[in-house]
C-alpha cells in the first residue's frame, strides 16, 4: 500500500468527518506497479486532501485499482504516526445511496483544489475526541475475521458513498483509555513462554558443556563417543524447540562428530556437505568454520581406517603364508 505522512494544518479545522477522493491517472503512469490484498493492479496517483476529522493536511499517496466499488480503507492514527493501514473487501456488493446535504471542504483546500485531484468530504459526524484504541483494535480484527459482521459493517458505510468514482476513506482517531487493564491470562501464558525459553537456554548450555566432555573422551573411548552423540541427540531436540535453525544445524553437525568417532563416515559426510550449503546461504561463517574442522577430522579419521585396514590385511596375508 501507499505510504501516508500527517503534518498540521494551517488553519483551524473541525473533527470526525469521513472524507472521499476523487482519483485520476496521471500522465507519467504508464504500468500498474505492485499488488495489494483486495486487487491485482492498481495505479499509482498522489492526493492531497484536507481532512475535518483528523485536525492535519494529509499527503497520501495512493496505489489503487481502477475499480474498488467494494472496497473501504481504513487509516487508524494519532497525531502524527499511523498505527494501522487496512484495505477491507466486502464479499458482496452493497446499494450506495447519497446524501443531498454535502459539505465543501474550506477556503485553504479550495486554494489547492486548482493544483491537486479534487476532493469532497461528506459531512459524517464520528467522535469528537476520538475513539478508545481498545475499540479500535476489535473493530478491525473483527472487520477482517468475520465475513458476516464486515458485509453488515460495510453495508451501513456504503449508505453515505453515492458515486462510485470515489473511493471511500475512515480516518480513525484513537484515544488512550481512562482505564487500562491487564490481560492477566495472557501475561501467564507470556511468563510460561519466557521461562520455558530460559529453561531451554539453561538446559542448552550444560548440555553443551557436557557433550564437548564426552566429546572429546571420545577420541580414546567409545562408550564416551556414544554418550556424546545422546546428548547432541537431546541438544537437536532443544534446538527445534527454540526454533533456531542455526543451532539445530550445529546439533547435526556434533552427532556427526559422534558417528565420526564410532567408525562411520558415510551419513556424516552426507550432513556435512548439506549443512555447509546451509552455512554458505545464511553467511554464517562460525558454522562454515564448523563444517571445515569436522570435514577435516572426517578426512583424517578415514585415512587412519583405511592404514588400519591395510595393516590388517597385509598381517593377515603373513599368517597365512607361513601357515
Amino acid at each position: 500500500m501507499g505510504a501516508a505522512t500527517l503534518t498540521q494544518p494551517s488553519g483551524p479545522i473541525g473533527y470526525g468527518r469521513r472524507i472521499r477522493i476523487r482519483l485520476e491517472k496521471p500522465a507519467d503512469a504508464r504500468t500498474p506497479i505492485g499488488k495489494s490484498r483486495c486487487h491485482e493492479d492498481y495505479i499509482p496517483c498522489i492526493t492531497t486532501v484536507y481532512d475535518d476529522t483528523a485536525k492535519c493536511n494529509v499527503d497520501v499517496g495512493l496505489e489503487l485499482k481502477r475499480n474498488m466499488d467494494n472496497c473501504l480503507r481504513l487509516i487508524v492514527y494519532r497525531g502524527n504516526t499511523i498505527f494501522d493501514n487496512v484495505v477491507v473487501e466486502s464479499e458482496c456488493e452493497h446499494e450506495r445511496t447519497g446524501r443531498n446535504s454535502q459539505r465543501e471542504i474550506g477556503t485553504s483546500a479550495r486554494d489547492e483544489e486548482d493544483t491537486c485531484n479534487k476532493c469532497t468530504a461528506n459531512a459524517t459526524r464520528l467522535c469528537t475526541r476520538g475513539l478508545s484504541s481498545y475499540l479500535v483494535s476489535a473493530y478491525i480484527v473483527t472487520l477482517l475475521d468475520s465475513h458476516v459482521y464486515r458485509n453488515s459493517a460495510l453495508k451501513a458505510l456504503f449508505r453515505w458513498l453515492h458515486d462510485r468514482k470515489y473511493v471511500q476513506i475512515v480516518f480513525i482517531r484513537l484515544r488512550t483509555p481512562r482505564r487500562q487493564f491487564l490481560d492477566y491470562k495472557w501475561n501467564d501464558k507470556l511468563m510460561q513462554m519466557v521461562l520455558e525459553r530460559q529453561e531451554a537456554d539453561h538446559a542448552m548450555s550444560w548440555l553443551s558443556t557436557l557433550g564437548g566432555a564426552f566429546s572429546a573422551l571420545g577420541e580414546e573411548f567409545e562408550h564416551c563417543a556414544e554418550m556424546a552423540g545422546k546428548i547432541s541427540t537431546r541438544q537437536f531436540e532443544l534446538a527445534l524447540r527454540l526454533g533456531n535453525p542455526l543451532l539445530v544445524a550445529r546439533c547435526k553437525l556434533y552427532s556427526a562428530l559422534s558417528l565420526i568417532q564410532r567408525g562411520h563416515f558415510r551419513a556424516p559426510q552426507c550432513t556435512i556437505k548439506r549443512i555447509h550449503k546451509f552455512a554458505l546461504k545464511e553467511k554464517d561463517e562460525r558454522l562454515q568454520n564448523m563444517c571445515h574442522g569436522i570435514w577435516a577430522k572426517l578426512q583424517y579419521c578415514y585415512k587412519q581406517y583405511k592404514q588400519q585396514k591395510k595393516l590388517l590385511s597385509s598381517g593377515a596375508s603373513r599368517i597365512s603364508s607361513i601357515v
